[in-house]
């Protein structure tokens, strides 16, 4: 991990201006602008921000922090006061302008997504709010800086901190926009929580590449699919290229399956289900 360093905290270490001038001759230190040093790996878009006096802010920002970001174009946040250009940032491909910068070069994650709710879709906001609050990187309660844009108030007003992804929240959302029933992380007796359940008996399972690219999470992913076939459930997996670059078939296939019912519990089933936590 790159590690900065400010000409006043190499000098509390012990370290002479001349010290500091050798360890940079010899490599061992990196300067990026007056007064601040990289040691470490190499991290290109983070000291390349430094250097130029900016920020790394939106889904830059969020990604470093842990949060699903549906995007990741770099965004650099620079100082309204500064006199930077844009012209300058060849590389950068959105640019913020805001107040200051932050010490560690990239921006926390209240400050990413104040920057996000003014540049990304509402629908790759909610993504990234559903995932900060589900990993308690910010609290509902700090949110409040959203309701200034309509984005916002949206995002907000539609958050779910059970979504453990982007993959989770964008099919959520968009079929309860059609009017269809579904819960997250719901409890299945004998398999665990499923990603998604579409009324009472379709499993919506999404897999993201990193929790589902091995041949034991496959073979997890096979005896969890056999479980709820068990019990009469219908599983449905797809991946982030279904999800997130052919919704509209993945979407139909859902719609088929509500239309003819499929989706439902019937008579002994549907009773027998409602005694059954996380079914009915």
């Amino acid at each position: 991990m790159t590690a900065l360093h400010t000409t006043s905290t190499l000098r509390s270490r012990g370290m002479t201006a001349r010290q500091i001038r050798s360890a940079v001759d010899i490599g061992m230190l990196r300067r990026l602008r007056v007064g601040q040093y990289a040691s470490g790996p190499h991290d290109e878009p983070l000291e390349a921000a430094i250097a130029f006096g900016a920020t790394l802010t939106c889904a830059s920002a969020l990604q470093r922090k842990g949060v699903w970001v549906l995007e990741r174009t770099e965004h650099l946040r620079l100082d309204q006061s500064g006199h930077q250009s844009r012209g300058a940032l060849r590389g950068a491909r959105r640019v913020h302008w805001g107040q200051g910068t932050s010490l560690d070069g990239v921006d926390d994650v209240a400050t990413a997504l104040l920057c996000a709710q003014r540049c990304m879709g509402r629908e790759a906001l909610l993504c990234s709010i559903d995932s900060a609050l589900h990993q308690r990187r910010i609290t509902r309660s700090h949110l409040g800086f959203l309701s200034g844009t309509s984005e916002g108030r949206w995002a907000l007003r539609s958050s779910d901190a059970r979504s453990e992804s982007g993959l989770e929240t964008l099919p959520r959302v968009r079929l309860r926009r059609l009017g269809i029933r579904v819960r997250p992380q719901v409890p299945f007796p004998g398999v665990g929580r499923v990603d998604l359940l579409i009324g009472d008996r379709l499993v919506l399972e999404l897999d993201g590449d990193e929790w589902h690219s091995t041949p034991e999470s496959r073979e997890s992913d096979r005896r969890r699919d056999a479980a709820l076939i068990a019990m009469g459930c219908l599983p449905l997996r797809a991946g982030f290229t279904r999800v997130v670059h052919h919704w509209p078939a993945l979407e139909r296939q859902v719609l088929e399956i509500v239309r003819r019912d499929e989706h439902h519990w019937h008579g002994r089933r549907r009773r027998e289900a409602l005694d059954v936590p996380g079914f009915g």
